[in-house]
């Protein structure tokens, strides 16, 4: 089995490091584990062209894959393949004005060009699950899971029953202020396990 966790924050931010932390864990049970820093990638933004979801998109009614950027010109397909080949994915992420940051939103709006997993019965037989991991520097978190759990749960399948935990740390705002909040990483190891 594989764990696969993406990083939308600083290196070595407070949520990284609570990523970390649950990777360890699911390390730990006898899993492989890989960490992706979403920060150290290109991702060309979606220009709304429709290319991907125009009637050439569907020859005899079965997806092909589309987008006006190519593939090899930067980073996306490589990050889709990877949580495409996973078992368990976790997001982690600060809040940034209340949401994701802009960064996952870029990303997640580029999905419908590769044709994600719902698309194939295969990939539904894949019981691939999710869980995130916020971090905000105030209480002032409303809409962060909402939107970390639909882009989570949309790479797994596009089906809530994927999502199997969550979490929020709230008012840690410093540079790896998570480092005096001991139960943040008990709860990361739980969210791990």
């Amino acid at each position: 089995m594989k764990g696969l966790g993406i990083s939308c924050g600083r290196r070595n931010g407070n949520g990284e490091l609570l990523l970390k932390r649950a990777l360890k864990t699911v390390e730990e049970n006898g899993n492989e584990v890989e960490i992706l820093r979403l920060q150290d990638f290109y991702i060309a933004p979606c220009t709304g062209c429709e290319l991907c979801s125009g009637p050439d998109s569907h020859p005899n009614g079965v997806f092909t894959p589309k987008c006006v950027h190519k593939w090899e010109d930067d980073d996306f397909k490589f990050i889709m393949d990877e949580i495409v080949s996973c078992d368990g994915l976790i997001i982690s992420a600060p809040a940034y004005q209340l949401t994701v940051p802009g960064l996952l939103f870029t990303f997640f709006n580029r999905i419908h060009c590769y044709g994600f997993a719902r698309h194939t019965p295969e990939a539904d037989a894949q019981k691939r699950v999710f869980a995130s991991i916020g971090v905000g520097g105030s209480d002032m978190l409303n809409l962060f899971s909402p939107f970390i759990n639909f882009i989570g749960t949309e790479l797994c399948g596009s089906q809530m029953d994927r999502l199997i935990d969550q979490m929020l740390v709230y008012y840690c705002a410093p540079i790896k202020g998570i480092t005096l909040r001991p139960e943040a990483f008990e709860r990361a190891d739980r969210l791990g396990q």
